[in-house]
């Protein structure tokens, strides 16, 4: 696919996928597993997140500071399988928290992008052949919203 098209896709896949990430105001940082009453509800914020959480493919550095988590990746890391590139590759770095039934995870994003297909942003996995990530990626030299859906095949 022509990267003009492939941009044209991603900000349309983007718009109807992640709308939700950057409309409104700043989110606090929280997961909470729905079905659960107000006052029963299990929700993690913040720091107490942060402790929960666990590395997929750790990145070169990482330092939690307050409620934020500061990360230094490794060079060439992604999750992509088969499709545009004809190659497989599961070194992305992913903190995690497993969770079972419906959840809600908020949280803010931000990145210094330098080279091409830089990105950052969620992920929701099952295992290396079912995932979605989200986020904002550097394409020709400008961040786009990007999102991927994998079922075997990386769209």
């Amino acid at each position: 696919m022509k990267n003009a098209n492939r941009r044209e896709f991603l900000v349309k896949a983007a718009g109807v996928s992640c709308a939700a990430l950057w409309s409104g105001p700043a989110l606090p940082k929280r997961v909470a597993v729905a079905g659960k009453t107000a006052a029963a509800e299990n929700s993690v914020v913040g720091r107490a997140l942060f402790g929960r959480m666990k590395w997929f493919n750790e990145p070169a550095s990482s330092k939690q500071a307050g409620d934020q988590l500061l990360v230094t990746t490794k060079a060439k890391t992604d999750f992509w399988r088969k499709t545009f590139y004809e190659y497989v590759t599961d070194n992305g770095h992913m903190v995690f928290l497993p969770v079972a039934g419906d959840f809600t995870f908020e949280c803010r994003v931000t990145g210094k992008y330098a080279a091409l297909y830089d990105q950052a942003g969620l992920m929701v996995r099952i295992d290396s052949s079912n995932w979605l990530k989200c986020g904002l990626e550097l394409v020709d030299s400008i961040g786009h919203a990007s999102v991927v859906v994998t079922r075997e095949y990386s769209d």
